[in-house]
């Protein structure tokens, strides 16, 4: 089969070129309506992206001081507890004489203190 397109020429009239006009303005028309969207669609993309970066680093702060919190916390309650150990030791009477004689050399009545130190 032969190609019949060949044999068609196109009319050269005021008409035909307006219509051909009218096609082409029409095109680029398209063209800069799509080029304007995906330009518009390509900016909120980055914003969008951006936001979710900077969102994603800043709960990577909130997180890592929420585990340096955590550890003061433990530390502390740490620190709590040899604190509450260390009243509960100091409400006991033989605790107390027994501190009191060896850190400040106290002796009870007829005890000699030999001190060894070098």
């Amino acid at each position: 089969m032969q190609k019949r397109h060949h044999r068609i020429a196109a009319l050269n009239t005021i008409y035909a070129r307006r219509i051909a006009e009218n096609r082409r303005y029409r095109y680029r028309v398209h063209v800069r309506r799509a080029k304007i969207m995906y330009s518009i669609i390509l900016v909120v993309a980055l914003i969008l992206g951006f936001q979710l970066w900077q969102s994603k680093q800043t709960l990577a702060k909130v997180n890592q001081n929420i585990d340096q919190q955590r550890t003061v916390l433990k530390q502390k309650q740490a620190t709590g507890k040899k604190l509450t150990k260390q009243i509960s030791l100091l409400h006991n009477q033989d605790y107390l004489e027994q501190l009191i004689r060896s850190k400040y050399n106290y002796s009870k009545t007829g005890e000699t203190i030999y001190n060894f130190a070098d």
